[in-house]
């Protein structure tokens, strides 16, 4: 059996927390979920995934990003990994402009996050 992936995910959509978390406890992950970037901050340190959702009230994925990545450095956490997760093609594109590692394509179709996630899941 592989070895649980720790993920984190980062929307502010409770039903959509619910959803992804249900999904990937199901296929194996261990999964935090938060509903802001100020939720997810204290507890980034022992992530190795984060999924994060772009469009949030307050603080949306490009600055969100940058004080996820540093909250993960300042917990020890440098190896974890930052995926996009977005159905818009636009922001999409620009994944790599705002700093992220990956984009998460489809957001909302829940077996293709699941096998998405699979396909980059660090070992």
């Amino acid at each position: 059996m592989a070895r649980q992936v720790r993920v984190l995910i980062v929307d502010d959509s409770a039903a959509a927390l619910a959803a992804m978390k249900k999904a990937l406890e199901t296929a194996g992950y261990a999964v935090k979920t938060a509903k802001s970037i100020d939720e997810a901050v204290p507890t980034i340190g022992g992530a190795e995934v984060v999924v994060v959702d772009f469009h949030m009230p307050g603080q949306d994925g490009g600055p969100g990003l940058a004080r996820l990545k540093a909250a993960a450095e300042q917990a020890g956490n440098g190896r974890a990994k930052f995926y996009l997760h977005t159905s818009d093609p636009i922001e999409g594109a620009n994944h790599g402009k705002y700093g992220f590692d990956g984009l998460l394509l489809y957001k909302g179709n829940l077996p293709r996050l699941v096998a998405q996630l699979e396909a980059i899941r660090p070992k």
